[in-house]
């Protein structure tokens, strides 16, 4: 487990392989262990929430901690030395609502570490955060983690559009994403009435339309996709755009949207162009 005094996050109580000495030096250091001490994490091995309002996360304070992955609010501010040492299985440490690089007193803080963890921070402050005093340790570790905010979704005004079974629309739409994150998958998501209940499908978006899962044409498109780039309010978007003619199989709803995956490993979805079809 470890402590909560005040604004710091102190010592794990489980500190088996550390020398005897650097435990007795941590004992007399942390002699505010009293019973108005809260234990925020009793062997818990999935991910956890760091109240917010901390703003130290002390020596050993995770030390071979089980948990999965941990969430750090905008807060804390100062990281110190082994922090987060041998935190075999944590996988994700979120600094996502930081907006400012938090100090780390030494290089140290995240001392074997799974291979396969990802430090998460806001894109805005990958650059500073990478070449930051003792960060710059970790730079591998570190991926920009994107806001629903950054996303550009389809303007209202294209949203919902009505279209008849097997008669083709010119209709162009626009997936858009602020850089640098990655393009993703255009998916369509299709919902029916099937007896008395309704049921919804999901299938690739490809260039050239979409079939579904018994390999028939649900959707097919004719025309172009052009790879789109340019500045909005001093944001570098970048997306594709289709314009030609687009033409419905079925009747029913379809969804059309895609999916964006940040250097985090987050994923998150556009708004969807929807279209009623009868």
């Amino acid at each position: 487990m470890a402590y909560i005094n005040g604004k710091e996050i102190l010592f794990s109580a489980v500190l088996n392989g550390v020398d005897q000495s650097e435990v007795n030096a941590l004992n007399e250091k942390n002699n505010k262990l009293t019973n108005d001490l809260i234990a925020i994490v009793q062997g818990d091995s999935a991910e956890i929430t760091l109240p917010e309002g901390i703003e130290t996360i002390r020596e050993y304070a995770f030390y071979r901690h089980p948990m999965t992955g941990v969430i750090i609010p905008a807060s804390v501010t100062k990281i110190e030395r082994v922090a987060f040492r041998d935190c075999a299985n944590c996988l994700a440490y979120d600094f996502a609502n930081h907006t400012a690089v938090p100090v780390m007193a030494e290089n140290n803080a995240f001392t074997n570490i799974n291979e396969n963890a990802k430090i998460k921070v806001p894109s805005a402050l990958y650059s500073e955060w990478i070449a930051a005093t003792n960060w710059a340790t970790y730079a591998s570790y570190i991926y920009k983690k994107i806001s629903p905010d950054d996303i550009v979704y389809t303007p209202a005004t294209d949203v919902n559009n009505t279209a008849t079974a097997g008669v083709a629309i010119r209709h162009p739409f626009y997936f858009g994403v602020c850089e640098p994150f990655t393009r993703g998958k255009r998916y369509v998501d299709y919902e029916y009435l099937a007896g008395d209940s309704v049921k919804t499908e999901t299938y690739e978006l490809t260039d050239t339309g979409a079939v579904d899962s018994v390999g028939n044409t649900l959707i097919t498109l004719s025309g172009n996709w052009d790879g789109d780039r340019y500045e909005e309010n001093g944001v570098v978007i970048q997306g594709t755009v289709f314009s030609g003619n687009i033409t419905f199989a079925k009747a029913g709803t379809y969804r059309l949207y895609q999916k964006f995956i940040d250097e985090a490993g987050d994923e998150y979805s556009t708004a969807a162009y929807v279209y009623e079809v009868n």
